[in-house]
């Protein structure tokens, strides 16, 4: 399997570990050679070209995978230009685009390319558990997610600024996937959105999200997060048997019903970004499961992203 990965950021240095890990080839495209070779460690690596897509179209001719992991402000540019040159099975790095009318014009132009976004956290052991538990013992009745932001320490990274807008998209919605991912997507949802006294990312973000809702797995949801306070990301999944958390992500804890207090179940112990090498290893395969969500789902998970971060004051249906 060959692989070519666009992009010389952290997200590329993650997938090249899992690559190394796999003994998969691959390719790497970036724009300076300095920060493209540091992504190997290789000076003079064969593996590593520069000068972006537009001066290396000839080494993806022999792609059989393409992920591209450019920032957010060219990730809709560069892919425009791999499916224009004929290029196919793409894999994007959440959260893909931010522009419905970008979405629209991909899926209607080339409705036929095999297009996924990377939401690596569907992908974690205990991800697979729960699922797994919900088929044999019933789905949930409830569950409550939080996706508060560490505002100050956002602020001090200054490539940052440029994604203030659109910070719900770009880094929350990792967790808002995940717990939808666990309980089914919403068919209902009332959700509001405010400015609130204290920190925000800048005067024209809000930093006040909560809501409720139902989902297609008949289960009520809510969630709340206040990025103007102290928080982090977190999932509770409300079950007949007892209590699922997820705090952090990576760890999940169970409360038996009838019990005070939580145990482990179980902690993500893999190599690279958790839930990584299991993505790739999906991607990589002939048909990937329907665990990585395509394009058009994408889509509909921004439609969803945009009523959160709006507040839509009234009950949507989808």
């Amino acid at each position: 399997m060959n692989i070519c990965l666009i992009g010389a950021g952290y997200m590329a240095k993650e997938y090249v570990k899992i690559f190394n890990h796999l003994s998969l080839n691959y390719k790497i495209i970036g724009r300076t050679k300095k920060c493209t070779e540091q992504i190997t460690g290789v000076k003079n690596d064969k593996r590593v070209l520069f000068g972006g897509v537009e001066r290396n179209n000839f080494a993806l001719k022999n792609c059989e995978r393409i992920i591209n992991a450019v920032d957010i402000g060219n990730i809709y540019k560069t892919t425009v230009m791999l499916l224009e040159n004929g290029y196919n099975n793409i894999l994007l790095e959440k959260p893909a685009f931010t522009n419905p009318e970008e979405y629209e014009f991909i899926l209607t132009k080339y409705a036929s390319k095999n297009i996924y976004v990377a939401y690596n956290r569907r992908y974690y052991r205990n991800a697979d558990y729960l699922l797994k538990y919900f088929s044999e013992h019933g789905n949930p009745s409830s569950a409550h997610f939080e996706f508060t932001e560490r505002i100050l320490q956002i602020q001090k990274n200054p490539s940052n600024r440029k994604y203030f807008s659109d910070w719900l998209l770009a880094n929350s919605s990792h967790v808002i996937d995940l717990g939808f991912f666990l309980i089914g997507q919403p068919k209902e949802i009332s959700a509001e959105s405010a400015k609130v006294d204290g920190l925000s990312l800048n005067e024209n973000t809000k930093n006040l999200y909560y809501g409720m809702g139902k989902t297609l797995k008949n289960v009520y949801f809510t969630y709340h997060s206040n990025w103007s306070s102290s928080g982090n990301w977190n999932i509770k999944i409300m079950h007949k048997n007892g209590l699922f958390v997820l705090n952090p992500l990576e760890t999940l804890k169970f409360q038996p019903l009838g019990h005070n207090a939580g145990k482990k179940v179980m902690e993500e112990v893999t190599p690279g970004k958790p839930g990584l090498l299991n993505l790739v290893q999906d991607f990589v395969r002939k048909k990937p499961s329907s665990k990585l969500p395509n394009l058009q789902m994408q889509s509909e998970f921004l439609s969803l992203i945009n009523k959160i971060k709006d507040g839509s004051n009234q009950t949507d249906t989808f």
